[in-house]
């Protein structure tokens, strides 16, 4: 018991980890406010917290703001057309329902449905692989959506991970506004953390993480 108190210790450990993800969720809010640097949030978001997952990381905003800039160009060159595309899929969403029933509306909303889970399995490869599979734009994106089909059950997880702040208030509205305030202290950190976990196993089948 006196371990698991310790300054060492699991509890403390797990407190440091919690207070880091509340930190880093409050790193990438307010750097994400202009919509077009989300992109180069979600990069700075999900290597941090590749850091915070190996117990390497001690200094999160320091760390968070290195990777910002890091490649930061390229990261919003990949970000602005994705962004356009979740824009134009919301639009159609938004319209299609007022649409006359018919076999072409229920197409369309299936394969914009499917867009948007694809986009989201994309995004979270992209931003997630290191630097030496990350050189150029095209390589970016074409590993990316190699990843996002050959591992199509990991990438769904995720997608279903990314769902639970949106699928639980659904299923129990009572709490809703608990879970959005949850969402606000640790939601993006959280969802990360939970990906990187995932990820991380996937890349050492790929050899991506020499070091892992």
């Amino acid at each position: 018991m006196e371990n698991f108190f310790s300054l060492d210790g699991k509890f403390f450990r797990f407190i440091n980890k919690f207070t880091s993800l509340i930190a880093l969720n409050f790193l990438f809010i307010i750097t994400s406010l202009p919509i077009i640097t989300i992109g180069v949030s979600f990069y700075a978001l999900y290597q941090t917290n590749l850091k915070l997952s190996q117990n390497t990381e001690s200094y999160i905003a320091r760390t968070y703001f290195f990777f910002w800039r890091k490649n930061l160009k390229q990261n919003i060159l990949l970000w602005l057309p994705v962004m356009i595309l979740f824009i134009f899929c919301l639009i159609n969403l938004y319209i299609l329902p007022f649409m006359p029933e018919t076999f072409f509306r229920s197409l369309t909303l299936c394969i914009q449905f499917l867009i948007l889970l694809l986009l989201q399995g994309f995004l979270i490869y992209a931003f997630f692989l290191p630097d030496q599979y990350r050189t150029t734009l095209k390589y970016t994106v074409k590993n990316a959506v190699i990843l996002t089909f050959k591992y199509l059950p990991a990438t769904f997880l995720c997608i279903c991970i990314n769902a639970l702040p949106v699928s639980i208030p659904i299923l129990l509205p009572k709490i809703t506004g608990y879970v959005l305030a949850a969402f606000i202290i640790i939601g993006f950190s959280g969802i990360s953390f939970l990906h990187t976990f995932i990820l991380q196993l996937l890349l050492k089948k790929e050899n991506l993480f020499g070091s892992l």
